[in-house]
């Protein structure tokens, strides 16, 4: 956000950092304010210390404020950190010249500082080509191409549904028959399909080296992927062998506890050394605590669209905000890249692609209401 001597702060940003870490806080009030000084103070119940960034700055820190100056960019600047979980409130006024005096601007910082509430490993269901080669994708279909032209595979055998298969993604690949098994030979190809008939798979774009089928012991093989990755399907006990090729998936939640605003979550035992035992290894988590991101929609409220539009929510499924290749308007594509398309009549077609939003591939949530600049 970019802020100026005139205007009107309407909501708190948070900031989330792990317990530990530190954070800078800086305003840009403006270069007409530079040697001004400022104040960064701590507000009631909150945790974490404020240091300078000077020496000079450092000279009557207490930990609770911290004394600077707005430098020659319009920026002040101050440190804040904490060891354990919790909210920080801090607030930062801008004063006259020679202190005295303070002036109506000023600006609220807010940071979740976050402890480990559950870090959850698991193995992603799918498989690639060969050995360390190729994508990790859940397969859906797969076969061996009977026949093909530039931008298809033919396979007789199959019976899909029409058109099931759009958006998804198709992998093809030169392999040799060795008793039941296809050893792997090479020219992997990725493509986007765009239709399918009951036995036949078109895709966005000729292949580089057409799949004509099979001769003697060497075919084409197909398979048909899914690029979304459903971490329902993960499995949470695989045993694999030391060899064989895995895709993990490591998801870390943290919490914090905010005595001015618990949440109605009771509190739960943590089986720190995975024993299955309560022992002093373990430890308690409290009831009241607030868990991200899982909480991050109830933290901002349910009028954040209106009070706390700068959350970083999920962008709303009835928006104009959608990924490149999103043909049916379900957006259900989440790498991007997204566009905000202007919409045709009826409202369920698409027109004329508009301005580029995010560039692909987009780590959400991301908010429609931000502007994206590819510079």
């Amino acid at each position: 956000i970019s802020w100026n001597f005139w205007t009107q702060e309407v909501e708190k940003v948070p900031l989330v950092r792990w317990a530990g870490e530190e954070v800078v806080l800086e305003k840009q009030f403006g270069t007409s304010y530079a040697g001004d000084p400022v104040a960064f103070i701590l507000e009631s119940q909150s945790i974490g210390a404020l240091e300078g960034l000077s020496p000079q700055d450092n000279r009557d820190a207490n930990g609770q404020s911290v004394w600077t100056t707005v430098d020659s960019n319009g920026v002040a600047r101050a440190l804040l950190h904490s060891q354990s979980q919790g909210k920080s409130n801090v607030i930062c006024l801008l004063y006259e010249e020679d202190g005295s005096t303070l002036l109506s601007n000023k600006h609220g910082f807010m940071v979740y500082w976050l402890a480990i509430e559950s870090i959850t490993l698991s193995n992603m269901q799918g498989e690639r080509t060969g050995h360390n080669d190729g994508l990790w994708d859940p397969l859906i279909d797969s076969g061996i191409v009977t026949d093909a032209y530039p931008n298809d595979i033919y396979d007789p055998s199959k019976n899909w549904e029409p058109d099931r298969f759009v958006g998804k993604t198709i992998r093809v690949w030169k392999g040799e028959l060795e008793g039941d098994t296809i050893e792997y030979m090479g020219n992997l190809q990725i493509r986007e399909i765009v239709s399918n008939t009951a036995d036949t798979v078109v895709v966005d774009r000729d292949w580089d080296v057409t799949p004509w089928g099979q001769e003697h012991d060497v075919v084409w093989v197909y398979e048909i992927v899914d690029p979304v990755w459903d971490p329902a399907t993960d499995d949470l006990s695989q045993e694999l062998n030391v060899s064989q090729d895995t895709l993990l998936r490591v998801r870390v939640k943290g919490w914090f506890y905010d005595p001015e605003r618990e949440s109605i979550r009771e509190k739960s035992w943590c089986d720190a050394n995975a024993n299955g035992v309560k022992d002093m290894y373990d430890y308690i988590l409290p009831e009241g605590r607030w868990v991200l991101p899982d909480d991050w929609e109830y933290l901002a409220g349910p009028d954040w669209e209106q009070n706390r539009p700068h959350w970083d929510i999920m962008t709303q499924p009835n928006d104009n905000i959608m990924s490149e290749i999103d043909t049916n308007l379900d957006h259900a594509e989440e790498l991007g890249p997204y566009l905000e398309w202007l919409l045709s009549e009826p409202p369920d077609e698409r027109d004329i692609p508009g301005d580029l939003v995010a560039e692909g591939p987009v780590i959400g949530p991301y908010s429609g209401l931000d502007t994206y600049t590819p510079t």
